[in-house]
């Protein structure tokens, strides 16, 4: 987000465990469908494509695997939606519609996994949401709290916002309440 904000809050993303699961599910599909092309009565060289299209996902599925984990960080599997996306396109076993569907998994991946972040300032607040910033200003809203590590955005129009934030200092909850609470009072 913007350097131009009084406060930023981090929101925690537990989006991203559905989104892994669904990525592993997808490289499962396509490890088997590659293995069994590679026993198919096809050319030799189309055989020899698909045996290596599945040892190069698998290694490179372990590959990312291991790098998280060393790493203490979420899976990164683009690369390997990507890889397995391009040997979808090969004929004659080729499926242009799951190769698409692959290579635009891999390129919503890092948005998927982005930190949601809430921007607060003088105007209201801003959420760094897919596809766009979302903006409210004070004037749409009754209150914001952060309280024990819970971000509440309650708005005039009945609905509320409630979402775990990552940690946050005491004294610097107080400042934010504080802060939430003079801008309010001004709108």
């Amino acid at each position: 987000m913007q350097d131009n904000f009084n406060f930023v809050v981090t929101i925690k993303n537990n989006r991203y465990r559905v989104y892994d699961r669904i990525s592993m599910l997808m490289l499962l599909l396509s490890v088997v469908a590659f293995a069994y092309a590679s026993f198919q009565p096809i050319s030799t060289k189309l055989k020899l494509f698909y045996a290596g299209a599945t040892i190069v996902v698998l290694f490179s599925w372990y590959i990312v695997i291991l790098l998280a984990k060393r790493n203490n960080a979420p899976v990164a599997f683009r690369p390997v939606l990507f890889a397995a996306g391009l040997a979808w396109f090969i004929p004659p076993y080729g499926n242009f519609l799951i190769a698409g569907l692959f290579l635009l998994a891999g390129l919503i991946e890092k948005q998927v996994k982005f930190a949601q972040e809430m921007g607060v300032d003088e105007d209201g607040i801003t959420f760094n949401s897919f596809p766009k910033f979302r903006f409210h200003a004070w004037t749409e809203l009754n209150n914001v709290i952060l309280k024990d590590g819970l971000l509440t955005v309650d708005y005039k129009n009945n609905k509320v916002f409630q979402k775990e934030i990552h940690e946050t200092p005491t004294n610097l909850e107080k400042e934010f309440n504080d802060f939430c609470a003079a801008q309010l009072k001004k709108a």
